[in-house]
């Protein structure tokens, strides 16, 4: 799991199921980015809506990618997707990947390195929350 960044956003994707096993694959799917891993490259096709704004974060290990398995701080679930974005998303990109969304099971499920688990159970979007990162720096007289 990735922390997120510093500074920016995320667009958080709610679902019943463990995100790490999908997370690269919904980004590149839905936003057409992929990170240093490559991971997703075979689900990127040409989309209406453009995605400059899309932010590459470390994972623990030092790989830089635009997403993440993205941790409940209360309960410690792993069931959410977060995309990270430099600048707030568009309601035109927001809207984009909430129908897209719609597609990517069944994508997930017949393209790339997952097609041979077709027989998994569904992976079931719950909702959708955006989260902004700031980085909060105080100066303190000494």
């Amino acid at each position: 799991m990735t922390d997120g960044p510093k500074e920016g956003y995320a667009f958080v994707i709610d679902t019943d199921s463990y995100a790490g096993n999908f997370e690269r694959e919904m980004t590149a799917y839905l936003t057409g980015a992929v990170g240093e891993c490559g991971v997703g490259e075979e689900l990127i096709e040409d989309l209406p809506v453009s995605f400059d704004n899309i932010q590459d974060v470390p994972d623990d290990h030092g790989c830089y990618k635009p997403t993440s398995c993205w941790e409940e701080p209360t309960s410690g679930d792993n069931n959410a997707v977060a995309i990270f974005f430099e600048d707030k998303p568009t309601p035109e990109q927001i809207d984009f990947m909430k129908e897209r969304v719609k597609n990517f099971n069944h994508i997930f499920k017949t393209k790339g390195r997952m097609a041979q688990f077709n027989n998994e159970p569904d992976i079931n979007i719950l909702g959708f929350r955006l989260i902004e990162f700031k980085q909060l720096v105080n100066e303190i007289s000494i």
